[in-house]
């Protein structure tokens, strides 16, 4: 038992340190490849959520009055 919970504490504290020492992925970044990543994000968000909309019968309903909406 007491070796399971030396176990669980030095993970826990191999754990604090990484998180500690490991750098934001962005603070290295120059303001264009910071730009490029989030439209990469956005666009990969976007189609995501497209496909939500599609595969998902709830939000077929939606996509069809969206459709109508436009047409109008």
């Amino acid at each position: 038992m007491a070796y399971l919970i030396t176990a669980v504490v030095l993970i826990g504290i191999v754990f604090a340190i990484v998180k500690v020492v490991s750098s934001d992925r962005y603070a290295n970044m120059t303001e264009e490849e910071f730009e490029a990543e989030a439209k990469r994000s956005s666009a990969m968000g976007i189609a995501v959520a497209g496909l939500q909309k599609i595969v998902d019968p709830s939000h077929k309903i939606e996509l069809m009055q969206e459709q109508e909406q436009r047409i109008e």
